[in-house]
């Protein structure tokens, strides 16, 4: 869409909120980020928790998919999608809901005014 505009900037994501939910992907934020990599295979998810985030502390994460061929044969697919110093701790919940198996997180920073 952004080259039929004639528009020189690049989709690098989408960011939604899950308020009092934390940050994880859900099956239908999978299946979105699916369709962002598919375009461009860099694209990260943002994930932000409005309710959680109070004086000063954002609670908000970054996602990136892992491909399931990597899934299968083991491999860590961390190593060929993005520098290993930025990754995040995982939270219980994100690893309930499928981090790790599914997506991993990100290191993302941020101001706050």
């Amino acid at each position: 869409m952004l080259k039929q505009t004639e528009r020189t900037e690049m989709v690098v994501g989408w960011y939604h909120s899950h308020p009092s939910f934390g940050c994880w992907l859900s099956n239908v934020d999978i299946n979105t980020q699916q369709s962002f990599e598919r375009l461009n295979p860099k694209t990260v998810a943002v994930v932000l928790d409005p309710i959680q985030s109070v004086r000063g502390k954002v609670v908000i994460d970054a996602f990136r998919l892992i491909e399931p061929n990597i899934i299968m044969t083991n491999g860590e697919a961390r190593q060929t999608t993005s520098n290993l110093g930025h990754l995040n701790k995982p939270s219980v919940e994100a690893m309930f809901k499928g981090l790790n198996r599914y997506y991993y997180s990100i290191n993302i920073s941020y101001k706050t005014n």
